[in-house]
């Protein structure tokens, strides 16, 4: 009797067993409830003081940025910027304000090369301060000492439009001139001279409509960067120094971005750091009020 009770008890076991597992209940869809516990949950873990910080420091990054926007434009407003245009000439025969101009190059002197630049009835002879290639058409063999260019204030044209109206125009006057590089005197022109920049001296020859020339000497800016200008050096905003660029260059260039102080961003003074740094602290202090919490720093039920 107790055998087949153990049989029974095993048959009905086993049948348990080998019967199908009933299916999960069907998984509870979020509701309504649900997602409102997630976004309160969201906003219960953020941090109110330094989300205050950030609100802040963003409103007052806004009004840094709105002044600095406005010292720029009355700096500009006050300080017009100068932009001239240069078209430079090849051509060693031609004539300006109805007198005759010629370039003759003089090689009597192989060690002392010379170029005579006639004007009407004034000369003027000037020394090839660094060798060039006589094979070279024009005044190309000269072109890394000197440039001959017509020059005159863009004031908002193309240059189709600056070349068309150069000297037809009443207010675009042509303006010619010769500007010259000179390296340190006694300097081979081909090495040390090309080193050192700070050593070099520009020499301008304006032809004056009425004849003649208006000769002019300036040296390569070596203030340090937001001083004045040294006597005697080249100083921003003139057509000199936007002249002497073309002789220069790309590092000699690059020396000179930001070493004078009559630019916009003297004018910014201390909003510009402030913007800088007003702007971080809303940035850092936003994400600190949302990132997660620790779980001792957890709110309470």
């Amino acid at each position: 009797m107790r055998t087949d009770r153990a049989h029974l008890h095993l048959m009905s076991t086993s049948n348990a067993s080998s019967s199908p597992h009933p299916n999960p209940p069907p998984a509870q869809q979020p509701g309504k409830g649900q997602s409102q516990r997630v976004s309160t949950s969201f906003f219960s873990r953020v941090r109110p003081l330094p989300l205050l910080i950030a609100v802040v420091s963003f409103i007052g990054a806004v009004l840094c940025a709105w002044s600095i926007a406005g010292r720029v434009g009355v700096f500009h407003k006050q300080t017009p910027r100068l932009t001239f245009a240069f078209d430079t000439r090849n051509d060693t025969s031609f004539t300006f304000a109805d007198k005759p101009v010629t370039l003759v190059d003089d090689r009597t002197d192989t060690n002392n090369q010379m170029l005579i630049v006639n004007y009407g009835d004034q000369v003027l002879r000037l020394r090839a301060t660094i060798p060039g290639r006589p094979e070279l058409p024009g005044l190309l063999p000269h072109a890394d000492w000197m440039r001959l260019v017509r020059f005159g204030l863009i004031t908002g044209r193309t240059s189709e439009q600056f070349r068309n109206d150069l000297g037809k125009s009443p207010d675009l006057p042509e303006r010619l001139a010769i500007v010259t590089k000179i390296p340190r005197l006694g300097s081979d022109p081909e090495t040390w001279g090309l080193i050192w920049i700070k050593d070099w001296t520009f020499e301008f020859h304006e032809f004056l409509p009425e004849g003649g020339f208006r000769t002019e000497k300036y040296n390569y800016p070596t203030h340090r960067r937001g001083d004045d200008p040294k006597p005697g050096e080249l100083t921003d905003n003139t057509w000199q120094f936007q002249a002497a660029l073309q002789l220069m260059p790309q590092q000699a260039r690059e020396r000179l971005m930001g070493k004078f102080k009559n630019n916009a961003f003297t004018a910014l003074s201390w909003t510009l750091p402030l913007c800088a740094f007003l702007w971080s602290v809303s940035i850092f202090a936003l994400a600190f009020s949302i990132s997660p919490r620790k779980f001792n720093d957890a709110p309470q039920a």
